[in-house]
Formats: C-alpha cells, structure tokens, sequence
C-alpha cells in the first residue's frame, strides 16, 4: 500500500515549540569569522547575501551549471528535471514549482513584504534585500529542486520563519519522521518532498533547526541566539519533486521478510509494481535480522522507493501494522 514518506538525505532532531528571548552581545559573536564579510546590521543587501552563500559548503555549486531565463515578473525561470521553477522579482509574489504531470506548487517567503526585489547573486540564485537582520534568497537547482535560503546577519533577526504553500485542490504539508516534511495532494498522495533542514554559521558550525507546519504554512525554526554563534548564519528548507512511492510492510510482510523470504515479492504484496519490486530486491534484501527485531519489538518494516534510488527507513507500529 502506499503511504507518504520522503527519501531522507540528513538528520536533526525535530522539536516542537520553543521560546527564545533576545540574548544579550555578550553571548552572541558577531566577529572573529574567517568567511564572508558582513557588517552584522539589520540592513541585509544582496551583496552580503552572495557572501554568505558563497562561504556556505555545497549550496552554489548545486545550481553553476543551471539554465534559466527571466521575463517581466520573473527573475529566474528555469526548467529541469521534469519540473519548472519560477522565482519572482517580487518576493511578495511567490515561488512556484510545477512538476510534469503533477499539480503547481506555490510558496510564499518568510517577510516577503518587507523585502526589496530580488538580484541574481549567482548562476540559479537570486537574493531579495531585507531590513530585519535576515534576507531571503531563492536557488533554482540543477535537479529540478528549488532552495529557499535565508542568510541571518544578525541576533535580533526573527528565529522563526514561515512558508506558506498552496497546492489546488486540498492538498497540505505533513511532517516526516526524519526532521523533513512533504506536500500531500488532496487524495493523500505526496507530490513534492522538503528535506531535513539545516543551518550553519560563517564558520560551517552547526545550528539548531527544525520545521514544524499547521498543514498550510512549513515554519523553520533557527536557534540562532545561542553563545559562539558567528554570523552571518544561512539555512534553508529544500523542496523538490517526488518521483515514486513509499511501502509500509504489515505484521505478516514483515515476519516473511524476517524469515528470509523474497523480499521481492513482499514487496510485491505491498505494492504491485514492477519498479517498485525491482528496488525493494536490492535494498532489503539481507535485512532479515533487522525485520526479525522490529517484528519482535511489535513493529513493522518501513521502505521509500523512487526510481533515483530507496532506502530502508526504519519501522512503525500502530495503523497498517497489523
């Protein structure tokens, strides 16, 4: 049967509320980085916002090679992957995501009416100039994916930050087990993944971050306020398109797999499709003892399988698993 999990590229630790106060110059460290210059103010301007991205391991070299093009209201539309990816001059417009044979996607960014218009910072990468400490930036990615960036300059910056997503017909945003979360249409069927978020400070430290949604609007929680931080800090959510199903095995499926049986064809009892049997062979086939605990412990087998690749995710109780 199908269910809605995301393939999991990271992990942090989801956590569901927290309060944070405006902490004091001396915890926070606003100098000392030997990454990108910035002034530290509440004045954040695109340059600055280039810095910081360019000072961030991994982030601009995922779109060098992008192809895109722009008109009246667009800064950057780029088309990859099976998906198209408009980012707006305006950032109180949105960013649209529209993948082949699936619905559009539209997101909102966080403080996007208090932002100035965007400036293409880097091949795929437009910044929009802010004045509240933090600045957003929007990257069209070579694998069809589209990150959504904000680079945080300084400690009264907001440490929550919002994004509201729309898809027709009733769909929603639902957590993931692994920090991530993923955009569900209106008959339940997941259409765009968001991975695990991350966040890190002008001298690669980690930051603490984690989303949590009310089913319309993804919350990206920074706790950028905490001693040692050196700013500017960047994070982001990265939202791409879904390219295949999620198998949730049940108590019997789970025992034959412990047992040694075919892993391919329970998978085929999950879920009759080739592909998806095909991947399912690969990937848990040796995972016998693993199955045998988790059917032990009262649980059940949980799989992610898409035609870039799957992974075993763990087990689950409860619902199906039984």
């Amino acid at each position: 049967m199908r269910s809605s999990l995301i393939i999991k590229t990271t992990a942090v630790s989801l956590v569901t509320t927290m309060l944070l106060g405006v902490a004091s110059p001396a915890i926070i460290s606003a100098t000392e980085s030997n990454g990108p210059q910035t002034d530290n103010s509440t004045s954040v301007n695109a340059s600055e916002v280039g810095q910081a991205l360019a000072y961030t391991s991994g982030v601009l070299s995922a779109s060098d090679q992008s192809t895109t093009t722009n008109d009246a209201d667009s800064a950057i539309v780029a088309a990859t992957a099976g998906a198209t990816i408009d980012v707006p001059k305006a950032a109180s417009d949105g960013v649209t995501l529209t993948t082949s044979g699936g619905p559009r996607i539209d997101i909102q960014l966080p403080n996007a009416d208090q932002a100035g218009d965007a400036t293409q910072v880097a091949p795929g990468v437009v910044a929009y100039p802010a004045s509240n400490g933090s600045a957003n930036a929007v990257q069209a990615d070579e694998t069809g994916g589209v990150r959504m960036l904000t680079v945080i300059d300084n400690p009264k910056a907001p440490t929550k930050y919002d994004y509201k997503v729309t898809v027709p017909n009733g769909g929603r945003i639902e957590l993931a087990e692994d920090g991530g979360a993923r955009v569900v249409s209106g008959v339940g069927e997941t259409v765009a993944s968001i991975d695990t978020p991350w966040a890190k400070d002008a001298n690669g430290k980690t930051i603490k971050t984690w989303f949590t949604t009310d089913g319309v609007t993804l919350t990206q929680y920074v706790k950028h306020r905490v001693r040692g931080v050196v700013y500017p800090v960047t994070a982001d959510p990265w939202m791409h398109r879904w390219y295949g199903w999620d198998l949730e095995f049940n108590r019997r499926q789970s025992l034959l797999i412990a047992t040694g049986y075919s892993v391919t064809a329970v998978a085929t009892m999950a879920i009759p499709e080739p592909t998806v049997s095909k991947f399912a062979g690969i990937v848990l086939g040796g995972m016998s003892t693993y199955a045998g605990w988790v059917y032990n412990n009262g649980g059940c087998i949980k799989l992610r399988v898409s035609y870039i690749g799957a992974s075993v995710v763990g087990h689950y109780y409860g619902g199906n698993c039984r």
